[in-house]
């Protein structure tokens, strides 16, 4: 499986191939984009339910890291968050939290 590189650092490209800036991108967008990022590299019982995916599996680790931290990072500039986002991103970090917990076992 050949993995895919991203031909711009401060864009989201979109199932049909347009390049929108994170600044431009709706929240929603946003956090679509970063629950579709999880719902691929999480264990199923970790998966933040919704959503339609389409290739992360296909990125480089690296490209995801950078994607998944400019995403959280233009989520942070938006303020207030909806409550639904705040709930998938909680369920996001306990989950982590749980995976950290369990590898010190």
């Amino acid at each position: 499986m050949k993995l895919l590189e991203s031909t711009s650092e401060n864009c989201w490209r979109t199932q049909d191939n347009e390049l929108i800036p994170y600044s431009q991108m709706r929240t929603s967008h946003l956090f679509f984009a970063l629950r579709m990022i999880w719902n691929h590299t999480a264990p199923v019982k970790w998966q933040v339910q919704g959503g339609r995916y389409y290739g992360p599996e296909r990125w480089s680790l690296a490209v995801r890291q950078r994607k998944v931290k400019a995403l959280v990072a233009e989520l942070n500039r938006r303020k207030p968050l909806p409550i639904w986002i705040l709930n998938g991103l909680k369920q996001m970090k306990n989950a982590q939290l749980s995976k950290v917990e369990s590898q010190g076992k």
